[in-house]
């Protein structure tokens, strides 16, 4: 980082960042989007196979 010219000063806070997140530290459990949505999420399999074939469909 401080080769891509980021000051010295800031390279442990971001180090430390990066550790946090590396060792789980956003990884919070939610349930949030089905609140906003209104309906359970959809699994990201299922979701881009859907995109997948309406897309055959349409041509696109």
């Amino acid at each position: 980082m401080k080769g891509a010219g980021v000051p010295e000063a800031y390279l442990p806070m971001l180090v430390n960042t990066q550790k946090g997140i590396g060792d789980g530290g956003l990884e919070i459990k939610s349930n949030d989007l089905e609140k906003l949505l209104g309906r359970p999420g959809t699994p990201i399999n299922e979701a881009l196979s859907q995109v997948i074939s309406q897309s055959s469909q349409t041509g696109n």
